[in-house]
């Protein structure tokens, strides 16, 4: 199962993480598992540094897919 998890440093209301959600979903199809199969997180208000410097608007989203091969 992906878990797509973002961090975000801007407050994220609940329609946009809908949003957010919902294409994040669709995304999913391209490592080939419906949206069904994902769990999506958020975080936001997040410190994000990036050179040394704090970010006042930024993002950091990663998507680890773990997948099992199961010996028959």
């Amino acid at each position: 199962m992906p878990f797509i998890n973002s961090k975000v440093t801007v407050p994220v209301g609940p329609e946009t993480q809908e949003k957010i959600k919902a294409e994040l979903g669709k995304a999913c199809s391209i490592i080939g598992k419906p949206e069904s199969y994902v769990m999506i997180g958020f975080e936001d208000g997040y410190s994000l540094y990036f050179a040394g410097e704090k970010l006042e608007k930024g993002a950091y989203v990663s998507v680890p897919a773990i997948r099992q091969h199961l010996k028959r």
